[in-house]
């Protein structure tokens, strides 16, 4: 076999393989699944490193960032206060986390290839979005519904809408730069499914995020759009103060019996408790300085079960056990402690960096404009951040895979047919 037609295969492996992870992300339950969607494009990039000429392994600013947060994380499994299960959790999100970002950012560099992946995108969003919706409908409550907000197919109503949040900007962008009609009604009403199921999830911080990065993105694009969506925002308003969620409104922010109370006890009405769990975080992030209590996202369950660490990872005021400390960096700063931290803002400054000077870089539209609307979306979760921890499986799998496609399409030149058949896209001439 010659070296090109192996090369041309291994391409074709890899690129499946990424597209399937995309289209099951949202949808849990498919551990094996995600695995090989995983693996076997890394192995296929490992066949292409070792038996095609002229293909290495590309260095990118991010190389040293990396490892200096996978050493940060490494030391923090081997102190941690459940070393094994620590360690297996540094082998089953970091490891994975890597090889994706490495994968993608190694061999995902054309316009085709980049369309195929938003279109997936757009179609496993819509998906989900259909099943979301149905479900909070016409679905079993204590599958689909959870205090009047949407659970979605991650099972979660926070998650499911950072996941909402995560892909409505490149999606979005797509819209624009595509001249297809049917491809550009496809991708709007991916767009449009997927902001009424965010909406339905009642989460607060991808709401705000997602509105932030929308504002920045159609004022960038059109000015038209973007009072469209301000009107129709400014009336949602009015729908979810009045409306259904008036319930959920009335809990955050009923102060009544709350007279001659702390601030801390308003703050907590508001935030729903999260105070308090910031709080109590921040004893065991005392108790672990340096190394942190362990890395690994689910860490919580292993401090709940020592009666030193119960009150503190427990959730007010049934003081049941919490699932993370509702914000992601302290989570990461109890997790894997001042070390852990300092190397994942190095990496994230790193990033943010890197893909401003790319995108300063980038000639290309589609390119420059896809680069720009990932950028936001992981802006936009960091700051979602300050208020809920969601770097964690799929999501944490769907951020390393947005920095990985940011630094490969920075990279990665035009190539020759570099266009999808049957498509144009707008204000460049492919003749």
């Amino acid at each position: 076999m010659g070296n090109s037609k192996l090369s041309v295969i291994c391409d074709g492996i890899i690129e499946c393989g990424i597209l399937l992870f995309v289209f099951i992300i949202p949808f849990a339950g498919h551990a094996t699944i995600e695995a090989i969607a995983i693996l076997v494009p890394f192995l296929a990039w490992m066949i292409k490193l070792i038996y095609v000429p002229n293909e290495h392994f590309s260095k990118t600013p991010l190389n040293f960032p990396i490892m200096f947060w996978g050493a940060a994380a490494l030391i923090a499994s081997a102190f941690s206060i459940a070393p094994l299960f620590s360690l297996n959790a540094f082998r089953s999100q970091f490891l994975t986390q890597i090889i994706l970002f490495f994968v993608v950012a190694n061999n995902i560099r054309t316009e085709k290839q980049l369309r195929r992946i938003l279109y997936t995108f757009a179609i496993s969003a819509f998906i989900f979005s259909i099943c979301g919706i149905f479900g909070y409908i016409y679905g079993d409550e204590k599958v689909w519904i959870e205090g009047r907000r949407a659970l979605g197919t991650f099972h979660s109503c926070s998650r499911s809408a950072m996941y909402c949040a995560f892909v409505i900007p490149p999606v979005l962008m797509t819209f624009f730069q595509i001249r297809n009609k049917w491809i550009r009604t496809g991708l709007i009403a991916s767009i449009g499914l997927t902001g009424a199921f965010l909406l339905l999830t009642f989460t607060r911080g991808p709401w705000i995020s997602s509105f932030a990065v929308l504002v920045i993105l159609l004022f960038k694009k059109s000015k038209k759009i973007l009072v469209i969506f301000l009107t129709a925002v400014a009336i949602l308003v009015l729908v979810i103060f009045y409306g259904p969620a008036s319930n959920r409104i009335d809990g955050a922010f009923n102060f009544k019996g709350l007279k001659g109370h702390s601030f801390k006890e308003y703050a907590n009405r508001a935030l729903s408790s999260r105070p308090t769990v910031w709080e109590r975080s921040l004893h065991i992030i005392r108790k672990h300085p340096l190394a942190g209590a362990g890395y690994g996202p689910n860490i919580y369950r292993k401090l709940f079960l020592h009666s030193e660490y119960k009150l503190w990872v427990a959730l007010p005021p049934k003081n049941t056990q919490n699932a993370d400390a509702h914000n992601l960096y302290l989570q990461i700063l109890l997790e894997t402690g001042i070390i852990g931290f300092a190397a994942f803002m190095y990496l994230l400054a790193t990033y943010i960096k890197t893909a401003y000077k790319l995108y300063i870089q980038i000639k290309d539209p589609f390119k420059k404009d896809i680069l720009f609307a990932i950028l936001l979306a992981i802006i936009g979760f960091l700051i979602a951040g300050l208020s809920g921890y969601f770097y964690e499986d799929r999501l944490g799998l769907m951020f390393w895979l947005y920095m990985g496609i940011s630094i490969g399409i920075g990279k990665g030149g035009r190539l020759k047919g570099d266009r999808l058949k049957g498509d144009r896209l707008k204000g460049k001439n492919y003749a």
